[in-house]
């Protein structure tokens, strides 16, 4: 994974590189063995490409990868990525951007937790299914997914049960302190989006 991120990092002119006493916790990556050779990776707070980065880590170790996001708080959300293809997306709230957003557009972001158990190793489709349902943000006790879960839905922590069943750790304990391996990481030639197919 350290080869994977440093080859990314050099090919856009950034850098990767061990830090032992960061200034800031926020500003570095933080690596965490979850054991059964899964791994989490927080990247630093003005890091922006974790979807690209992920894409790669699949790509070039040719295992799935999931992209986890959590935006303002408001809700959590994913791609998950199989040998560098997109395979699945998730979203609780997929017009949260757009209000028209089209039929198609709100099936991609539905989840499909038989995608998700055909890729990722040792998980079974029940024990996820329920993670992936729309939020009524109305709800003021929309209950948990499963009994023995921390969070609730209509919470975006609710990505930490999630991961739990992934069998990936939180890289950070309860006091927001990292758990694993820190870097310095960063891109710093600007992405080329391309247009068209």
């Amino acid at each position: 994974i350290e080869e994977c991120l440093r080859s990314y990092a050099l090919g856009h002119d950034g850098h990767f590189q061990t830090v032992t006493q960061p200034a800031e916790f926020s500003d570095v990556l933080v690596m965490t063995a979850s054991g059964a050779g899964r791994t989490t990776i927080a990247y630093p707070r003005e890091f922006f490409d974790w979807d690209d980065v992920s894409r790669h880590l699949s790509r070039q170790m040719n295992t799935p990868v999931f992209s986890f996001h959590i935006h303002d708080g408001d809700l959590w959300m994913y791609v998950l990525f199989d040998a560098g293809r997109e395979v699945d997306w998730f979203n609780p709230i997929p017009n949260y951007w757009n209000e028209r957003l089209s039929d198609a557009e709100f099936q991609r972001w539905a989840g499909d937790a038989g995608r998700v158990a055909a890729v990722w190793p040792e998980v079974a489709e029940a024990s996820i299914r329920d993670y992936l349902v729309r939020w009524e943000l109305l709800d003021f006790y929309p209950g948990k997914a499963y009994p023995d879960d921390r969070y609730p839905r209509n919470d975006c922590r609710q990505v930490l049960d999630f991961m739990h069943r992934l069998g990936l750790d939180d890289p950070f304990d309860r006091r927001g302190k990292p758990r694993g391996d820190l870097y310095r990481f960063e891109r710093r030639r600007p992405r080329v989006d391309r247009i068209g197919a």
